[in-house]
């Protein structure tokens, strides 16, 4: 391994120190999180739980939250980069200085789902491995306003530098997105619950790719040999 590689990531925060900062950043932008992300997905939650036991009724609900959360992908990505940069931003400017972006992040999120699930089924290692590639894509297209392709490109190319840090960001998510749901399933009694408790906790951890993001773009580059 690089000697010079490892002394440049020396500088970046170890991966679990990045939840207490999400937290802050939830706190400063509650209003924001709660309107993006939280409340699309307890709607649509609501219908679900609505055509169980009522039919029919429900599916105008999951329509509205489904078209809800569909139009706050790049909302929910600026806001993220947005606020891990220390800017504060409102819930209208979120939605209205990011719809420029909008396609090109909706297009690579499919295209990023649909690469991970069939690298995931027919060997865990490659899903596995374009997960950290293309991490922070989303936000190499707002940052600089790039086409997909060119994010992508980036994105691979930033994260091989500090692959073991960019690894230990997705360990975290991924154990706190575990967690989560195991803790969600313990409402499972109550109609909704288990979904309304994840949806809530996964809030806790928003802002922590981003603020990955932010911290390697800031790395110190290592001086010319």
């Amino acid at each position: 391994m690089n000697p010079t590689s490892e002394t440049s990531q020396s500088t970046l925060t170890p991966s679990w120190q990045l939840v207490p900062k999400s937290l802050s950043l939830i706190r400063l932008h509650i209003e924001q999180v709660i309107i993006i992300s939280l409340l699309p997905t307890l709607l649509a939650s609501l219908g679900s739980l609505l055509i169980q036991s009522r039919g029919i009724i429900g599916s105008p609900i999951i329509l509205i939250g489904g078209l809800w959360a569909l139009g706050s992908i790049a909302a929910s990505n600026y806001l993220q980069l947005t606020s891990a940069k220390g800017k504060l931003v409102s819930t209208l400017d979120c939605y209205r200085k990011s719809w420029r972006y909008f396609w090109r992040l909706l297009l690579f999120s499919i295209l990023f789902g649909f690469a991970v699930v069939i690298g995931l089924i027919l060997i865990i290692v490659p899903g596995l491995i374009i997960i950290r590639r293309y991490l922070f894509t989303p936000f190499y297209i707002i940052d600089r306003d790039l086409s997909i392709g060119e994010a992508m490109r980036l994105s691979a190319h930033q994260t091989e530098q500090v692959r073991g840090y960019v690894w230990g960001t997705i360990g975290v998510l991924a154990a706190l997105t575990l967690g989560s749901g195991l803790v969600g399933q313990l409402f499972g009694f109550i109609p909704g619950g288990a979904t309304i408790i994840t949806a809530l906790l996964s809030i806790t951890y928003f802002f922590i790719a981003a603020l990955r993001y932010v911290e390697i773009k800031q790395k110190p580059k290592p001086a010319a040999s």
